[in-house]
């Protein structure tokens, strides 16, 4: 959902995280901006597959997480839609999250993709260019420290997507907004008092299943 803002206080080349300030638009996902759910997405990725071959595809329009970040660039966009002139497919990468629909973190195209929600379409041509699975379970959050659960043991893991092998705890912290999202989808949220508990092996995210 696109909501207006009351006022805006600034425009022209922005830095993208002042995309509501610039646009007056802020995109959001139920409470959260749609910035700091991509951010999530990409903490809990697990795989990340690159296809051979990218051809453009259909995507739901509801599902890309877009927020608008310039106000000329938007005002752009939202014209060439109303003037059916094609602007060619965005570029995204698919999020395949257990029990939800897919959802797409945009590489190119954001202006594009709010300017076809402007417009009422269900669709929206794309060129998929990864699919990262996301697997909340496999993480934990303890304090502000996001940690990777493993069957070997629970390390510190960067927010980044490079859950493969540990890093520091500072290289490690969330913000509290994307943490409220990770507790969204799931993953399991420990005061800092635990983290000495969960970093020495004890694997909350994992039952123990007898043969």
């Amino acid at each position: 959902m696109d909501v207006r803002l009351p006022g805006i206080t600034a425009e022209g080349e922005t830095a993208r995280s002042l995309g509501p300030a610039a646009t007056g638009i802020l995109t959001v996902v139920g409470p959260f901006h749609v910035e700091v759910v991509a951010d999530a997405l990409q903490a809990l990725v697990v795989e990340r597959i690159v296809p051979l071959r990218t051809d453009a595809v259909s995507i739901e329009a509801k599902f890309v997480l877009a927020q608008p970040w310039n106000h000329d660039r938007m005002i752009r966009a939202v014209q060439l839609r109303q003037r059916e002139i094609a602007a060619g497919p965005i570029r995204v990468s698919r999020v395949v999250i257990p029990n939800l629909p897919d959802h797409y973190i945009v590489g190119e195209g954001v202006h594009r993709s709010f300017a076809a929600r402007q417009r009422g379409d269900l669709v929206i041509d794309a060129m998929v260019t990864a699919t990262l699975h996301v697997a909340p379970e496999q993480f934990c959050v303890v304090g502000d420290t996001l940690m990777r659960c493993t069957c070997d043991g629970t390390f510190p893991v960067s927010p980044s997507g490079s859950a493969a092998r540990p890093v520091s705890r500072e290289a490690a912290r969330l913000s509290r907004d994307v943490i409220h999202v990770l507790a969204a989808l799931g993953c399991a949220v420990y005061p800092e008092s635990q983290y000495g508990v969960v970093s020495q092996g004890f694997c909350p995210c994992f039952k123990v299943v007898g043969l």
